[in-house]
């Protein structure tokens, strides 16, 4: 069976987006990057506007491409983190588990995204597994 039919569409949307501000919605997503650059890209672009500011991270500095050095500057900053996880973890009714997109190839991004699923196996184990 199809999880998302017409029939149902409207009572599922609130598994992916919250209402916003009477029947505008925001998807429910964290923005994550340890460089202003790509971030910033999207919030002054078409689209800068559909995301929570509160749900955005970015890093004030040119970390360089290297794995190490994204995973101890995203461990330097568990606390915020950890906390824009956890604001919105809260706002869920049952929460299910995560869909995680990162950056795998061997720089700050894999190393940054390896301590964020660290964190949520800790902080959420049943949702993680």
């Amino acid at each position: 069976k199809i999880f998302f039919d017409k029939k149902n569409l409207k009572e599922k949307k609130d598994i992916f987006f919250e209402e916003y501000q009477g029947s505008n919605f925001k998807p429910r997503t964290i923005l994550f990057d340890l460089e202003p650059r790509i971030v910033s890209v999207i919030q002054k672009g078409t689209y800068g506007n559909l995301y929570h500011n509160g749900n955005i991270f970015i890093g004030e500095k040119n970390i360089g491409n290297n794995w190490v050095t994204g995973y101890n500057h995203a461990s330097e900053n568990r606390e915020e983190i950890a906390d824009i996880i956890r604001k919105n973890a809260e706002k869920c009714n049952n929460l299910g588990g995560f869909n995680f997109f990162h950056s795998i190839g061997g720089g700050t991004g894999s190393g940054s995204s390896s301590f964020i699923l660290e964190l949520i196996n800790e902080e959420y184990p049943k949702q993680f597994n």
